[in-house]
């Protein structure tokens, strides 16, 4: 439920991450289904991590690279 709510969000890396695991076929309802248990997977990491760290939630959002790997970013510029 966590997951289906998250990704109708939005500005959300949630919502972006469902996307892109389901890009291959919008359509396929299985495909969409597995998708969505690989968010409700990542946010229960995710959730893991900041209760065991003790620390507060902080979003960052992926961006494609052109190596097609995702590469972080905190939503600043360094300069």
């Amino acid at each position: 439920m966590a997951a289906k709510v998250a990704a109708r969000q939005r500005d959300n890396s949630f919502r972006d991450k469902l996307n892109r695991y389901a890009k291959r076929n919008r359509h396929d309802a299985d495909l969409r289904q597995k998708a969505i248990t690989a968010l409700t997977a990542k946010m229960a990491r995710v959730v893991h991590a900041a209760i065991k760290g003790g620390t507060e939630y902080r979003p960052l959002f992926e961006l494609p690279v052109s190596s097609g790997r995702s590469s972080l970013c905190t939503g600043r510029e360094d300069t």
